[in-house]
């Protein structure tokens, strides 16, 4: 008996290494004959880090409060900004009626880029969702922590989103009219949030949509096409931009 166990676990240990294996196989195939290719005609100083990631704390600051956040390895542009994206999948496991689920919180991308702005302290700007005359969020960290909310009650703008931060005085000035005006338009239409301290800024696309993830099988690997990358790749940077262009607007960063 103890021996057919112990074949069973040298099975799974055995099975599972040859699986990691394979994984990585797809994972430099797939760097190497469609990721490279498109970075170097593209962008030609951007390069895929798959050894590392936006650290746990700072991934927590920007996106809803989780059980698990899985990243997919940071796409590195090596400009100015030293703008980085990563995909995030973003979930909780609850318990339902037959077993337990995966409940998802976020999947998307979330960006940084280097703060230039003379922005004191922290400050978060997160999206709201109304229902029968409610307003809702889902669990920030600016929330949770009860730091100052911003009454914006002043500036014209939609129920789409709140701001907290640690130094209203400077996030006032932060706030322009066309800070605002970007906000509104863009909170309308996509789910958004942005968290800044005083060295990076970071944001968050809840878009339901990988853009940069390894395929984890050989089928998944073959439908993948060079086509379909360049594109989500150009879509990544184009919305990079128009965020840091609108944010940077007055010194002429982009």
């Amino acid at each position: 008996m103890a021996l057919y166990f112990f074949t069973i676990l040298l099975d799974s240990f055995l099975l599972e290494r040859w699986d990691r294996k394979k994984k990585r196989k797809l994972r430099s195939l797939y760097e190497r004959e469609i990721l490279a290719p498109i970075l170097q005609v593209l962008y030609p100083t951007a390069e895929v880090d798959t050894e590392h990631h936006i650290s746990l704390n700072t991934i927590k600051e920007v996106v809803p409060s989780a059980k698990c956040y899985i990243q997919s390895g940071i796409l590195e542009l090596h400009d100015e900004r030293d703008l980085e994206i990563v995909d995030l999948y973003a979930f909780s496991v609850e318990k339902g009626d037959n077993g337990y689920d995966d409940v998802t919180e976020f999947l998307g991308q979330v960006y940084s880029i280097k703060n230039t702005l003379s922005l004191k302290g922290k400050l978060w700007i997160v999206p709201t969702e109304h229902f029968l005359n409610f307003e809702s969020e889902d669990g920030y960290l600016g929330t949770m922590y009860k730091y100052k909310q911003i009454d914006v009650e002043d500036i014209q703008h939609n129920e789409h989103y709140n701001i907290y931060c640690t130094d209203e005085q400077s996030a006032r000035k932060f706030l322009t009219p066309t800070v605002i005006e970007w906000f509104n338009s863009m909170t309308s239409r996509r789910k958004l949030s942005f968290y800044i301290n005083e060295s990076r800024i970071y944001f968050a696309n809840y878009n339901e949509k990988y853009f940069f993830a390894t395929p984890d099988d050989k089928k998944k690997y073959m439908a993948w096409r060079m086509e379909d990358a360049a594109r989500k790749i150009s879509y990544a940077m184009e919305f990079a931009n128009e965020v840091t262009e609108m944010i940077h607007k007055s010194k002429g960063f982009s």
